[in-house]
């Protein structure tokens, strides 16, 4: 059997990070889409988990980052 020793563990940080981005990613082409994984399971579960993932979007986008030039003086 060969075996490579310079390979990262399977719960390496490098497999989280791309795991999390791959989950992020996921859930917002669910909200875009109006379609998500639940609906394989509930047609109506899909549309409540797609509109809460829409009102998480919208809010996260609407954010509006407070500049250092925005304040009075």
């Amino acid at each position: 059997m060969i075996v490579w020793q310079g390979q990262w563990p399977l719960d390496g940080w490098q497999n989280r990070i791309i795991a999390v981005t791959l989950f992020v990613w996921a859930l917002w082409l669910a909200s875009e889409r109006e379609d998500s994984v639940v609906g394989v399971f509930n047609r109506r579960a899909d549309r409540v988990f797609v509109g809460v993932l829409r009102k998480w979007r919208n809010a996260w986008l609407q954010r509006k980052p407070k500049l250092p030039a925005d304040e009075p003086i």
